[in-house]
């Protein structure tokens, strides 16, 4: 399934998101100048999606709950903690970078972070020092930033090294663009019983998308390009049957049943593969 996942995404998708972003094809390029971090992984390609990996065997979890940083994460949250409280599930908790910021809040440590270093180098820091898994994704617009940490990613043993483009020089393609839908991706291909939440790919971009930065009517274009990508992607993910949803206008998969946020989170809980 690994192998053709990958070609999968970098013969179809691939293509087609540079197409429609006006992206750069260079990135093996940058690959080779960085390939010291890429040999640094402590998963190669082909063990990528094993559930026995080094990474994976960690979190025997069923059920992995993936955050979006969309409006709607705190009211998220907070159901989820009310929910935790009556099940004996312990999900393998999961964040798209800037979620991060308001999982730590609310006193939430992700066991794991899929960036491409948006949400800035004082994140990363501090998720380091939680001992975080990192999902690291470099590409043409943050290699500032991945020299700014090159040294603390060397000397840290937790990190994954990832590339949208073919798997070269050690890193790895966890399949997926935007880091909530590679964050998806991943784990429902891992076989996780994966239920986004903080996401809403039908309407504006999360905030740590946007905060920082100038936002124009040209950059919010682009995100909502974006946004509609990891709403294609995910719905193609969903055909595995692994990933589920609140609610269909917020991100596609199996739709969980019940009058309330409460009840659809314990029917997610209540599932099974």
């Amino acid at each position: 399934m690994n192998g053709d996942l990958i070609k999968q995404w970098v013969d179809i998708w691939l293509p087609s998101i540079r197409k429609t972003l006006n992206l750069s094809s260079d990135d093996l390029l940058f690959l080779r100048k960085y390939q010291k971090l890429g040999m640094s992984n402590p998963l190669n390609q082909t063990e990528l999606f094993n559930r026995n990996n080094l990474v994976l065997s960690q979190f025997p979890q069923s059920h992995a709950i993936v955050f979006g940083a969309a409006k709607n994460l705190e009211k998220h949250i907070i159901s989820l903690k009310d929910v935790l409280a009556e099940v004996s599930i312990s999900p393998l908790i999961v964040a798209a970078d800037g979620a991060s910021f308001e999982l730590l809040r609310q006193n939430i440590v992700p066991h794991v972070v899929f960036t491409d270093l948006d949400g800035g180098i004082d994140l990363i820091l501090k998720l380091m020092g939680y001992s975080v898994w990192l999902f690291v994704l470099l590409h043409p617009d943050n290699l500032k930033l991945i020299d700014s940490l090159y040294h603390e990613f060397l000397s840290y043993s937790k990190v994954i090294f990832c590339t949208q483009d073919r798997p070269s020089f050690g890193f790895v393609n966890s399949f997926g663009f935007t880091d909530g839908d590679r964050a998806v991706s991943y784990f429902a291909y891992s076989g996780y019983l994966t239920l986004p939440l903080g996401f809403d790919l039908s309407h504006e971009p999360g905030w740590s998308s946007i905060r920082k930065k100038e936002v124009t009517e040209e950059f919010l274009n682009r995100k909502l390009k974006k946004l509609a990508i990891a709403r294609d992607i995910i719905d193609e993910v969903s055909i595995t049957g692994f990933v589920y949803t609140i609610d269909k206008k917020l991100n596609p998969g199996t739709l969980l049943l019940g009058n309330s946020l409460k009840e659809k989170l314990l029917a997610f809980f209540h599932s099974s593969a």
